[in-house]
């Protein structure tokens, strides 16, 4: 059959029809399509415009209480920029309900409404900003009626904002349901004129076309399922796309935050050098707006160090290696203003790599405070040096110019006390001569303390190493204080469990702190008390020698009072024992010259144990091996 076949140009000319009357519907569908799609963007737009004024709302109550605590121009501007947005929006917002007219009477009402007022309170909300942000800083101060105008506004102008998004909202699902209602009309005219065209031209192929309904019905089952399901994963991956650009924009805004809050000047430099972003401190700090030097070279930053890198180099060596872990360290340099002025500043550079792009982050903090602070306390501590090394040589001085005319009083009342040129007449004579002696051997016992203490701190005092038997030195020690201590009526017992034994040290010195303590320990001690010298080798390898008395003793925070020169521990207004306060820390000082220590242990009413403790590196030979304790 020819194609002028009468029968064949008539399916023609019904299949041209046919095709053409599918292409209509399917262009004006299209149209349809296209005009709704663009709708829907325009609705969802002006829905976020609602949402973002309580955003910009936000901001201008806080910058209002930023402005109340300090007067700032860049808060007054960054407030009245709000307010001009907010104004801008919602303004926006009415000329959209405007021209959606009968289409949107619910929304026409919500701003015509008394009992929401939303106009009212937005304008005077925007005024007041306005007003505040238009200020000098002088009169920028806590309480001014913008402010609590402003404080006092907010929460009604966020419900009232909250209630005008709802009504876009219930505005935006009204659309769409009217919208759909229009796809599903548009899907029954299409499925009308497809079914009347199958009926026109297909007739013949009606019967084929019941033949398969079955195989076509499953596949027909089989792609609603399938379309469905990848119905259902689209929904889902747009609703974690709309969630993670949420989240991407609130994680943008925190980050921009903090940069724009923190002290540190912060510079982002892309990989041929030149300054991508630049923070407010960093505009402080070198005297550049950000707009100033975006595009530059970090160079005109970082002026050549002397080791020759300067600018991209020197960030590059600071970052480390490309591809090995980053090890951020601040590394201190000299930074250059804007006028030309350089300042110490501490860098810690590190390496962030964006798709195929590396950005390095330079981290910048002035440190000339700092460093004027450390030239200051150098130079202090040098003059406390200084006038602690004259205050010890001025007492030296004065101790050797007191000590000739003390002994010349101590050696004068001693004639005079023994009558050595003949009796003085009246006994009470050699009383006051004795008493004059006994003072005078106590001042001058004082000038020989400050005196040794003296040199001690000015590093004047003269060791000799020798070999000493400890056990001769406590008993040398015990036959100049036994006639105190049996005056006090204080036994003295010895517990010598490591003896004999040799050390190394400066006899003169180490014999002066065992006689310190022991006489502290008579002092201190009550009538009829005991006082106990123990040696010992303790785990460590030092030699142990301790002084423990039954005295009086002390509060064990009272211990570091005792250890300091020229204090006493009892009441300067009833004190019952005599002296100065320097024989611990004498005991102290005289023991670490020779590389030992001094521990303190006491309890009040109970009595102190005082420990001198010898390295091993001094301890020489234990000739014998340790005996039973003996009582002297």
């Amino acid at each position: 059959m020819s194609a002028s076949h009468p029968v064949i140009r008539r399916w023609f000319l019904l299949l041209g029809l046919a095709l053409a009357l599918l292409l209509g519907v399917a262009a004006a569908a299209t149209t349809v399509a296209e005009l709704q799609r663009r709708k829907a963007e325009e609705q969802i737009a002006t829905v976020n415009g609602s949402a973002q004024q309580s955003r910009l709302a936000l901001q201008i109550a806080l910058l209002a209480q930023d402005i109340a605590r300090k007067a700032d121009s860049q808060d007054q501007a960054r407030m009245r920029i709000a307010a001009d947005r907010l104004s801008e929006i919602h303004q926006r917002l009415v000329e959209r309900v405007q021209s959606l007219g009968p289409a949107a009477q619910e929304l026409v009402a919500f701003y015509n409404t008394d009992e929401v007022a939303l106009e009212f309170t937005l304008q005077r909300f925007i005024t007041q900003a306005h007003t505040l942000s238009m200020l000098p800083p002088t009169l920028l101060k806590p309480g001014r009626i913008e402010m609590q105008a402003i404080a006092d506004s907010y929460p009604r102008l966020l419900a009232a904002l909250d209630a005008e998004t709802q009504a876009w909202q219930h505005y935006e699902e009204r659309l769409h349901r009217e919208l759909g209602r229009m796809q599903i009309l548009e899907l029954i005219l299409f499925a009308g004129v497809v079914l009347a065209i199958a009926l026109l031209v297909f007739r013949p192929m009606l019967r084929s076309l019941r033949e398969h309904m079955g195989a076509l019905e499953d596949l027909n089952t089989t792609l609603e399922r399938r379309v469905a399901e990848r119905t259902a994963i689209a929904e889902a991956r747009a609703r974690e796309l709309v969630h993670s650009e949420s989240a991407l924009r609130e994680t943008d805004a925190r980050i921009r935050g903090i940069l724009e809050n923190v002290a540190d000047m912060v510079i982002t430099v892309d990989g041929w050098g030149r300054i991508e972003s630049f923070n407010p401190a960093a505009e402080s700090g070198f005297g550049y707006s950000a707009a100033e030097v975006t595009g530059s070279d970090v160079s005109m930053l970082l002026p050549d160090s002397p080791g020759g890198a300067g600018g991209m180099q020197l960030l590059r060596r600071l970052a480390g290696p490309e591809g090995e872990p980053q090890n951020i360290q601040l590394n201190e340099m000299t930074a250059r203003r804007k006028d030309g002025s350089q300042f110490p500043v501490e860098l810690a550079v590190g390496r962030v790599r964006l798709g195929d792009r590396q950005l390095m982050i330079g981290t910048l903090r002035d440190i000339s405070a700092r460093r004027e602070a450390d030239s200051t306390l150098r130079l202090a501590k040098e003059d406390a040096v200084a006038a602690n090394r004259a205050k010890s040589q001025f007492l030296a001085n004065m101790s050797h110019e007191l000590r000739t005319p003390l002994n010349a009083i101590i050696g004068f009342s001693e004639i005079l006390e023994k009558e050595m040129f003949g009796p003085l007449g009246v006994a009470t004579y050699a009383d006051y001569a004795r008493d004059i002696r006994q003072s005078g051997e106590h001042l001058l016992a004082v000038v020989n303390d400050i005196l040794d203490l003296s040199r001690i701190e000015a590093g004047r005092m003269e060791l000799s190493d020798l070999e000493v038997d400890i056990g001769e030195l406590i008993s040398a020690c015990l036959r100049m204080v036994s006639v105190r201590a049996e005056e006090r009526e204080v036994g003295i017992v010895t517990d010598l469990r490591c003896l004999p034994l040799s050390v190394r040290c400066d006899m003169r010195s180490v014999k002066q702190a065992l006689l310190n303590l022991l006489t502290n320990a008579i002092k201190f001690n009550k009538r009829g008390g005991s006082i106990t010298i123990r040696t010992d080798l303790a785990a460590d390898g030092w030699l142990d020698l301790l002084v423990v008395d039954t005295g009086i003793g002390m509060n064990p925070e009272d211990i570091p009072s005792a250890l300091t020169p020229f204090v006493q521990v009892s009441s300067s207004l009833s004190r019952t024992y005599e002296g100065t306060g320097l024989g611990l820390p004498l005991a102290k000082s005289l023991i670490e010259l020779n590389g030992g220590k001094l521990l303190l242990e006491s309890a009040l009413d109970v009595g102190t144990t005082v420990t001198l403790r010898i390295p091993p590196e001094r301890i020489i030979s234990q000739i014998d091996p340790p005996r039973e304790a003996a009582a002297g």
